[in-house]
Formats: C-alpha cells, structure tokens, sequence
C-alpha cells in the first residue's frame, strides 16, 4: 500500500496552519484586553510603600477602567516608592494637576487591589488648573500635598464608613457637652436616670426575697402540684363509691320486684308480732328523744368543754414537739402521727 506524500504534507500544513492562526487570535485577545495596542499616556506617582503594588492593579474613575500600574521602583533621593502607570488617552481629559489617586485595600488582606482617581469638579476650569502633561507626577492621597489640596478644596476623597461613624459618635459627644447646646448634659442625664432606675429595682428585688413572697409562692406550688397529684386518686375513689352505689340500687330493685307484698312478708316474718315490736320501738324512740332534748339544752356547755379538751391537746402536742427539738431530750420522746381526736358518745 502506497502513502500519497503529498496529501499528507497538505494535511499537515493545514494543521499547523490552524494551530498558528489560533495562537495568533489568543495573542492578539490578551493583548487587547491589556490594552497593548491601546493609545496611551505614562505618569507616576509617590507612595509610601510598594504593598500591593506587586499585582499591578488597575487604575478606576467612578468604576471605569481608565489605566494599570506598569512598574514601581524605590526612590533612594525621595526615600519613597515611585509607582509608574499609563492612562488611556481618551481620558486624559479627567486628569488636572489637583487630582489624587487613592488606594483601595482588600477588607481581609489589607492588599491594595486597585486605585481611583478623584479629581475637584471646579478643578476642570482651565483658569483654575490647567490639564497635566503626560510624565508628570499624580498626587497621591498619603501625600502632605495631597492632604493640603483637599484641605482646600473640602471633602475630594470618600471616607471610609469606620471613619464616618467615629467622627459621628465624636461630634455628637462634642456638642452634647456644649454650654450653648440646649441638650446640653442630656445623654449623661439620662444614664443617670437609668442608673437611678437599676437600682430601685434592684432595692425593690431586694425587699421581695427578704419578704419571702418567692419562698411562699414556690410552697404554694408545691401545695397545689400535691394536690393535683392526688385529684385522680380522689376521683378513682368516687368512681368505686357510685359503683357501689349502682350495685346497691340494681339489689334494692331486684329485691322490690321479688317482695311485692310487703305486709304479708312482714306478717310471715314476725308471726304477726311486728305491733309489739313497733310499740317498744316507739317507746325507745321516745325516751331518745328526750335523751336528745336534755344534750340539746346542755349543747353549749358540751361545746364549751370539747374546745376546751381541743386547746389542751394542742398545748400538748406543742409541748411535745418543743422536747422533741430539744438537743439534750431529741428523739426521746417520738412524735405521735395519728391526729388527735376526741369522741363524744
């Protein structure tokens, strides 16, 4: 089998053709987007220190990519590190000779990422600052010069929000503590006031425990969660009680129905002697009775004597628990659980 040399060879030359061409489009792309071929115009800058200089970060006016850093090298005449970079040519027109380039760090690395660019809107009047050349040197914001320009100009350069809020809390201090302020002392007023008011209610918590109301009102809890424990106790018992209740009424049923005559069963029962016996039990009844009317007429008296066995047992058993809480008598006498009662036939 014979190879065609020539095919191959176009093959080949095709190959490399599109590999080229490929590269080719990439370096033009990167180039591009470096703006390579880009019409522009070199500064330079004086800054304190090279940090973050290394990436060669790029060079923003309100958000808009205007230039890149392209070299920094250390100044031994200045003792500072002079920053090298280019501006696009189409806006070279926002450059005056009182504009500042700020450096913007990373909120976590403290790295400077990029720079920006502010310059005074009433710098743009040719009468009032003329546009820079380029190789000329840009102001940056760590400068004395900088600092004086802004001074003169007012607020050039955004401050930071940490900045912001410090200058807040201290200015409203300031004119707090102001004689001719109308509020004058009102913050620390009212941490007074609150002060004052802490420690009444500290005073009144205070009170409340030495009271004892807290101690009372767990007991009474303990009390109420007991008795609640024993609510289906009692309820259980009541149920046994109409139980039986129930039971004793289906008997009282079975035995009306069995017994519908009553007299003749009394008769066969007793022999016919139940007049007799209703007659001593009239007479029985009637002597208890007068029995009770004499009780009746000495009810007072018996009242008066009962409480007055009740308040002798009671000094009793407070007698009893005094011995027993005794150090030198303690557990020689042992307290009695039952209740004490007394019972009057």
């Amino acid at each position: 089998m014979q190879h065609n040399l020539a095919k191959e060879h176009k093959s080949v030359i095709v190959f490399v053709s599109i590999g080229v061409l490929f590269l080719v489009i990439t370096v033009i792309s990167v180039l591009s987007s470096n703006y390579t071929f880009a019409d522009k115009k070199y500064f330079y800058t004086e800054l304190d220190d090279a940090l973050g200089l290394k990436s060669m970060p790029l060079i923003y006016f309100k958000g808009i990519e205007i230039g890149r850093v392209e070299s920094y090298e250390f100044n031994f005449e200045t003792k500072k590190i002079t920053a090298n970079f280019w501006i696009l040519s189409e806006y070279i027109p926002l450059l005056t000779k009182h504009s500042i380039l700020k450096s913007e760090q990373h909120p976590i690395f403290d790295e400077v990422y990029s720079f920006t660019l502010y310059t005074p809107e009433l710098s743009y009047s040719k009468e009032d600052a003329p546009e820079i050349t380029a190789g000329m040197l840009i102001l940056h914001a760590s400068s004395d010069a900088a600092k004086a320009l802004e001074a003169s100009y007012g607020a050039i350069l955004p401050k930071d929000d940490l900045d912001s809020i410090l200058e807040n809390i201290n200015s409203l201090l300031t004119n707090l503590q102001k004689e001719d302020n109308p509020n004058a002392g009102s913050l620390f007023r009212a941490l007074d006031r609150v002060a004052k008011i802490s420690e009444q209610l500290l005073r009144i918590t205070d009170s409340i425990e030495k009271s004892g109301i807290v101690t009372k009102a767990d007991q009474t809890i303990e009390q109420t969660e007991t008795w609640l424990k024993t609510l289906p106790i009692i309820a259980e018992k009541l149920n046994e009680s109409l139980v039986r209740v129930d039971k004793l009424l289906i008997t009282s049923e079975s035995v009306i129905s069995n017994y519908k005559s009553p007299d003749e069963l009394v008769g066969r029962v007793t022999n016919n002697q139940l007049p007799l016996v209703l007659g001593n039990i009239n007479q029985n009844l009637v002597l208890v009775r007068g029995m009770l009317s004499e009780v009746h007429t000495e009810r007072a008296q018996l009242m008066m004597t009962i409480y007055q066995s009740q308040q002798v047992l009671s000094e009793l058993e407070k007698t009893l628990q005094a011995l027993n809480n005794n150090p030198i008598l303690k557990g020689g006498i042992k307290e009695v659980d039952d209740a004490l009662t007394v019972e009057v036939q």
